[in-house]
């Protein structure tokens, strides 16, 4: 019995709370060791490989339908993160990342300079 690898791109959701993001990625069938996240300033990619063929060896397989999968997804958000406030959940096949960004510096409006 041979099994089959399947690489995809997993769905996300992305909202914009004001002090953070939100991004709920489907990974259905992959336990939270085998997913790697990694946060720039600019963005976020998170990658997982899972092969069920590992959990299984030594059985004699009829039929084995289920297989190895990867995914992979990258993506730039539009204001910058603070990377050491990452915070991540995997629940029913939905990983949640909670993503803080950077607050933004105030405005310095210009200053009337009198001249003696």
């Amino acid at each position: 019995v041979t099994t089959m690898t399947t690489s995809r791109t997993p769905l996300l959701d992305v909202a914009d709370l004001g002090d953070r993001y939100e991004m709920r990625v489907e990974m259905p069938g992959i336990p939270k060791e085998d997913i790697n996240i990694e946060v720039t300033p600019t963005g976020i990619e998170i990658s997982a490989e899972h092969d069920e063929s590992k959990e299984n060896k030594g059985k004699n397989w009829l039929r084995k339908e289920r297989r190895s999968m990867s995914f992979y997804r990258s993506l730039e958000l539009p204001e910058e993160l603070k990377t050491d406030g990452v915070e991540a959940e995997l629940k029913d096949g939905v990983l949640t990342v909670m993503l803080p960004k950077v607050e933004p510096k105030p405005e310095h409006k210009p200053k009337k300079v009198k001249i003696k």
